[in-house]
């Protein structure tokens, strides 16, 4: 997808005063973020789930046939009812709509596709990373201190290798008041500590107090929410059901109508026609296009370490075992040591899981969809796909 977040940001976004409502009957009285109780439809009305939840555990999954409660953009649970899925809003926070960063994000995405033309990589990167960031702020943590009461003789160790803001000492009592923030970077701590002037340290601290960030959460879902519903709309559609999806593209069997691909902010582009494919898990899977490249993506691990007949292993159940070589940075020695002794294992996923149960039983809807049987097999000859 064309600059997936770039399209969202130009849309609505909560801009102005909140307004707390405290009951909310009817979504589309509310624009903003909605407590809502949840119930996620069943997989034969809905192959693919589209709303993330977020468990006690912190973990997040997106479920079929569960019922919970939480907090959500109105986009989000708009598309989510879109979706059949039932929603009953509790409590919204409301908004006035307006679009503040839509001239912006035109101009610079216009600017960069003239770059690109014009083969200017460095300006089509720096456009790039001007839209990328300007979302991103959106959602970026504030810095948050602690502030606690201990015993004076105990400040230069609480203090030393973090960012501290103020320290209040009550000179007659033995306790001083202090605010810390986040520990100073691991790397520049090394460095400190090998430096010979101790008492340098105070003062390099003191130039790395923070004062927050500039941030706005609810404008940070509302962008999430829009993206994540740009890419809802290919996840289940008719006839053309969908084998894998990351947060801004999708491999399916057939191409997409002309409407739905082209240049423009939002709109899908043909990134390879795929011959074969094995597909393990979220950002970890091969391909064979129709040039016959492999293309292999394997998240936190390095891609030139896997090869074809790994995911053939690893889908027949098979783990496989690599080692990579790590680099060790000895500030105090100025060297570098390169460890080859690191080593990962990849557990192969056979039938076990319940994609993998429902690619080797397809519903009869998905019986003469080639690349399926491909992601069992791992043989034969595909048809392209989008």
């Amino acid at each position: 997808m064309n600059s997936q977040y770039s399209s969202a940001i130009i849309e609505d976004m909560p801009v102005g005063n909140i307004a707390i409502m405290k009951t909310v009957n009817n979504i589309d009285d509310c624009f903003g973020i909605i407590y809502a109780d949840i119930v996620s439809p069943s997989i034969e009305d809905l192959r693919v789930p589209i709303l993330p939840r977020k468990m006690a555990s912190g973990l997040v999954d997106i479920p079929h046939k569960t019922k919970w409660s939480g907090w959500y953009s109105t986009i989000d649970l708009q598309t989510a009812i879109d979706n059949k899925y039932k929603v009953i809003p509790k409590l919204g926070i409301h908004f006035k709509k307006g679009k503040p960063f839509e001239n912006f994000v035109k101009e610079l995405y216009f600017k960069r596709l003239e770059a690109k033309e014009n083969n200017n990589n460095v300006k089509s990167l720096m456009y790039k990373l001007l839209l990328n960031t300007l979302y991103g702020r959106m959602g970026m943590r504030s810095e948050f201190f602690t502030a606690k009461i201990i015993k004076k003789n105990e400040v230069e160790s609480e203090v030393k290798y973090k960012v501290w803001n103020a320290i209040f000492d009550y000179s007659d009592m033995n306790y001083t008041l202090i605010k810390t923030g986040k520990h100073i970077d691991s790397e520049l701590i090394e460095i400190i500590k090998d430096s010979e002037n101790e008492n340098d340290i105070p003062e390099f601290k003191i130039d790395q107090r923070k004062r927050g960030q500039f941030t706005s959460i609810a404008t940070a879902v509302t962008i999430t929410a829009r993206a994540r519903r740009a890419i809802s709309m290919y996840k289940n559609i008719p006839n053309n059901p969908l084998i894998y999806s990351d947060t801004d593209s999708v491999i399916l069997p057939f191409e997409l109508d002309n409407e739905y691909v082209g240049k423009d902010l939002g709109k899908m582009k043909l990134e390879n026609i795929i011959k074969k494919g094995i597909f393990i898990g979220k950002k970890l899977y091969a391909y064979i296009n129709d040039s016959n490249k492999v293309i292999i993506t394997s998240a936190g691990i390095n891609n030139d370490l896997l090869d074809w007949n790994d995911f053939k292993d690893l889908i027949s159940g098979k783990n496989i075992t690599k080692y990579s070589t790590k680099f060790i940075v000895k500030h105090s020695e100025g060297a570098v040591i390169i460890d080859n002794r690191c080593n990962f294992t990849i557990k192969g996923v056979g039938n076990s899981t319940p994609i993998q149960m429902h690619i080797a039983k397809p519903a009869n809807w998905l019986s003469n969809n080639i690349l399926y049987s491909l992601l069992n097999s791992a043989e034969g000859n595909g048809n392209g796909i989008n």
